[in-house]
């Protein structure tokens, strides 16, 4: 008897000795993700958008939202802006020749550049080249960009909450009832919706009021100059023939 509790006893030590050391610390994996090229990045959350991102890694906007009907927030999109907003390197603001190809490093363009001549604050529904649209930059402007794919359904973006969004906006403090705010369409954009500013821009999956209404809050006005008109539209022309 004596001896089966003695073997008994070993059995139990041999067994409880592995479970122990299962029991220790977990081991901690840090990741970090980079801010993409020109500057810092910040993600906003829109409103009901159901958190943060949480995901550590690379702060760039994707998803299933960059294909069809890229609208406002609250739709089938649920609120999921995945809003990111960068400053970025000052590019210059040096004039050049009227419609010359012009490059910019930020997508959308938030500094460089630009022709003589800026167009006219306003909403347009075909491209404006941007050699244009940074001049306005440099007025303390905001352009507002959507992604519109060119083809024979047309644009697919509603841009009603866009509209009323900035009809919603305070008077200019200089230009009085004069909002300098673009809306235009960019078929280059790799985003649904995006604003700039000079030197930051707002890339999103789709439009909220309160993230974009935000980052106006914050960069409108800040340009290099304050210009409230004097510019010009070539929409019925073309802008570059």
């Amino acid at each position: 008897m004596l001896f089966a509790s003695r073997w008994l006893a070993l059995v139990i030590l041999v067994v409880a000795a592995p479970l122990g050391a299962c029991g220790g610390a977990s081991p901690t994996f840090t990741g970090t993700g980079g801010d993409g090229a020109g500057g810092a990045a910040t993600t906003v959350d829109a409103p009901g958008s159901g958190g943060t991102d949480g995901d550590g890694g690379d702060d760039t906007v994707g998803g299933d939202d960059l294909v069809g009907d890229d609208s406002v927030a609250g739709g089938a999109d649920g609120g999921r802006c995945q809003a990111v907003v960068q400053q970025h390197p000052d590019e210059g603001a040096t004039h050049i020749v009227q419609c010359t190809p012009t490059t910019y490093l930020t997508n959308p363009p938030s500094s460089g550049n630009h022709y003589p001549i800026w167009a006219n604050y306003g909403v347009y529904d075909k491209p404006v080249p941007w050699g244009f649209l940074v001049h306005q930059l440099e007025h303390g402007a905001v352009v507002i960009s959507y992604r519109c794919a060119a083809g024979p359904s047309g644009c697919n973006v509603d841009l009603s909450g866009v509209q009323a969004f900035i009809a919603s906006l305070p008077p200019d403090d200089v230009c009085l009832a004069r909002k300098l705010i673009t809306v235009v369409p960019d078929p280059a954009l790799d985003v649904a919706f995006a604003a700039s500013a000079w030197t930051w821009t707002l890339r999103a999956d789709c439009f909220d009021a309160a993230v974009f209404g935000d980052f106006v809050s914050q960069h409108y006005g800040h340009g290099l100059e304050r210009v409230c008109g004097g510019g010009i539209d070539l929409s019925a022309s073309g802008w570059c023939p």
